[in-house]
């Protein structure tokens, strides 16, 4: 899930300094436009910080960005650390996921929450970032259900612009109706069923051919 999604063109090594600067180093490799000054008008206020920073010197700064294709990810390591408040950061992950779909935004999240601690330190012993992607990948495939934690209620509300209590307002409920369609299920193309009749008829007689065919 994030290892497949991690580009190699996308790891950055020895960032330095505040985290402001180093979320701009980051956001330049990607192709996302002006994903820095999306970072920077993202309100910094206390629970953007809570939940961007995911302890063990790791920070997860994120966002849902309206009509974009894919997720992305830009990971920088900083061995020296950097300042991000009161904490110092040595693992910057940078994610963006298309606004229109919160479930695979709250997936990565959480799978980046419950991953990234565990394999800190092997991250940050590499120098190349073929490297950075097989423990990834590794650990992913090691660990895939007993590291799979959930977010708190507060967080989903917080990562998702809802309440969980009162829910949306009647006017926030239109405008994301407007913007973003009905959330339904789509059903999925059945064949009619005369097109099953008729595979079902060539497998028949595919059969008899072959039972013919064969040697008595």
């Amino acid at each position: 899930m994030i290892a497949e999604r991690l580009d190699t063109a996308k790891i950055v090594f020895g960032l330095k300094g505040e985290i402001a600067g180093a979320i701009d180093k980051l956001s330049a490799r990607s192709h996302i436009p002006e994903l820095a000054g999306q970072f920077r008008a993202h309100k910094p206020d206390k629970q953007n910080e809570r939940y961007s920073y995911i302890g063990d010197a790791i920070a997860v700064p994120h966002l849902r960005i309206d009509n974009l294709a894919e997720p992305e990810l830009i990971l920088g390591l900083s061995p020296d650390g950097l300042f991000f408040n009161d904490h110092k950061i040595n693992i910057v992950l940078l994610l963006a996921t298309p606004a229109e779909r919160p479930a695979e935004h709250l997936q990565l999240l959480q799978r980046i929450c419950s991953l990234l601690p565990a394999i800190r330190e092997d991250m940050l012993k590499q120098r190349r970032a073929e490297q950075i992607v097989k423990i990834i990948a590794r650990a992913e495939q090691q660990s895939a259900l007993p590291t799979y934690i959930n977010l708190t209620q507060e967080q989903t509300g917080f990562e998702l612009q809802t309440d969980l209590t009162n829910g949306l307002s009647s006017a926030e409920a239109q405008s994301r109706l407007g913007h973003y369609g009905g959330n339904l299920l789509q059903r999925s193309r059945r064949d009619p069923w005369h097109f099953k009749l008729l595979r079902n008829l060539f497998s028949f007689l595919a059969s008899i051919c072959r039972n013919s065919a064969s040697p008595s």
